[in-house]
């Protein structure tokens, strides 16, 4: 279950929690959680979690912050984007108040079962890694093509 926690870069906000859960028979898991993504805001004093939201996501496997901490980006460790023999990554606006997240896209990863993914440091590309094939993409991000709008 991948975990990303923190308040937006730079700021003093409240601590968040976003877990992802498979939700589907392999590829990627077969716990058949029908939820996805979980919100979580993390008490300063305890570290105890108490729940915030839950998003419908097919077997969101790792996250990703961007540099700003605005959005996350999720990688869908599955085979059946759209009727393809791909996965898909997901980006979601982040709530700095509230820590809901909102999706903002999705997109083809070009390959079956991504894995590990990663924001380059300037915020303006993912990269993706994919299991089954063996391979990477690069997909950008802030453009009309891209992951972000």
């Amino acid at each position: 279950m991948p975990i990303a926690a923190g308040p937006a870069v730079g700021t003093s906000g409240p601590m968040f929690v976003y877990v992802g859960s498979y939700t589907k028979d392999p590829p990627g898991g077969g716990s058949n959680n029908p939820v996805g993504l979980s919100v979580f805001r993390s008490d300063p004093a305890t570290g105890a979690l108490s729940p915030v939201q839950e998003v419908k996501s097919a077997n969101p496997s790792f996250v990703a912050l961007d540099p700003r901490g605005v959005f996350s980006t999720w990688s869908n460790e599955i085979d059946d984007y759209e009727g393809q023999k791909s996965g898909s990554a997901e980006a979601y606006a982040i709530n700095p108040a509230t820590g809901t997240i909102q999706l903002l896209n999705r997109q083809s990863t070009n390959s079956p079962t991504p894995a590990h993914l990663a924001v380059d440091p300037t915020g303006r590309n993912l990269l993706v890694a994919n299991y089954i094939g063996g391979d990477f993409v690069v997909l950008p991000i802030g453009r009309t093509d891209g992951l972000v709008p």
